[in-house]
């Protein structure tokens, strides 16, 4: 996703959460992460990595 896509989504989902509060009724969700989402793959793909260093370099 690139960084424009990032920011319209990002201001979309702000709207959303604004209406919500000015709502009487509102009460706290938690709600998906996207900052978790990114960190599990980044360290799942960094894992990957390392794995795939150190066999190439037992076999080089």
């Amino acid at each position: 996703m690139n960084w424009p896509s990032a920011m319209a989504a990002s201001t979309r989902q702000h709207r959303l959460n604004l209406r919500q509060i000015k709502r009487d009724d509102h009460f706290y969700t938690d709600q998906f992460s996207i900052t978790m989402a990114t960190a599990t793959a980044l360290i799942m793909i960094e894992a990957v990595a390392l794995v795939l260093l150190i066999q190439g370099a037992q076999t080089g």
